[in-house]
């Protein structure tokens, strides 16, 4: 399963999967997750990316959620409904597949996204 990924570069630092990214690091980021630190001003996108590499799936019709959902492997798209695909297809694509993305630690889609600034529990 191939994943929707962007390629960035780093600008202020921020914690990923477990890992410190620091200014100037290079790598890809989930579209969905790269377009939040975009935003933030934590990364730039690379050379060789551009806006184009964003999906927003709200935007995309039901049969196109479809078929995206039938290319990311995700099981039960068949009888989902609009908002179901985009909430699915949200979950699936924001979770880079081991050994993609920045980070080593790929996979746990529980680890937030801090400002390394920020405290840790």
């Amino acid at each position: 399963m191939s994943k929707l990924l962007v390629s960035v570069v780093v600008t202020s630092a921020f914690v990923y999967e477990g890992e410190i990214l620091k200014p100037g690091d290079e790598g890809e980021l989930p579209s969905k997750f790269a377009a939040e630190m975009l935003q933030r001003g934590k990364v730039e996108l690379a050379g060789d990316a551009d806006e184009d590499d964003f999906v927003d799936l709200n935007e995309m019709t039901v049969p196109e959620l479809k078929k995206l959902a039938a290319d990311e492997g995700l099981e039960g798209y068949q009888t989902m409904k609009k908002d179901q695909l985009i909430s699915a297809l949200a979950t699936l694509l924001s979770e880079p597949e081991d050994g993609e993305g920045l980070g080593d630690h790929a996979g746990d889609s529980s680890a937030a996204a801090q400002d390394a600034g920020d405290t840790q529990a």
